[in-house]
């Protein structure tokens, strides 16, 4: 799904969304997070612009939406995303692949994370915890 059809499908208000059951799907919290950051400005789209943000302040970016891992034979394009991907991995920063071929970041807004970006890092951690194999 493309920036514009996920913002597309977005068009619930944050406070209903935030109501919901606690049951919501991964998509959901991911849309909802996206359409907020976008709203906000806190929305950075394509490689070169997520590599630039991440150099300048990785400190402040909540969570990289990146794609899969493409068959493409753009080698500029497959280093900026393996080079993406590193630093998310350095500095501890959420990272979603999905079936697209766009690059996302959002980052913190001046006041902090907001709920969205909240349910989205809980989502994270919930499944991060469901999947841990801990030795006996």
């Amino acid at each position: 799904m493309i920036v514009s059809g996920v913002l597309q499908t977005a068009s619930m208000d944050t406070t209903a969304l935030m109501q919901k059951s606690p049951d919501m799907t991964t998509c959901d919290v991911v849309t909802s997070a996206i359409s907020v950051a976008s709203r906000e400005g806190r929305l950075t789209y394509g490689l070169n612009d997520c590599v630039t943000a991440l150099r300048s302040s990785p400190n402040d970016v909540v969570a990289c939406i990146l794609p899969v891992s493409s068959s493409s034979n753009d080698v500029n394009r497959n280093i900026q995303a393996l080079l993406i991907e590193s630093i998310c991995l350095e500095y501890d920063i959420l990272i979603l692949k999905v079936c697209t071929d766009v690059c996302l970041l959002i980052t913190s807004s001046t006041d902090g994370m907001s709920c969205t970006d909240m349910k989205l890092l809980d989502l994270y951690q919930d499944v991060w915890n469901d999947h841990q194999v801990f030795p006996e």
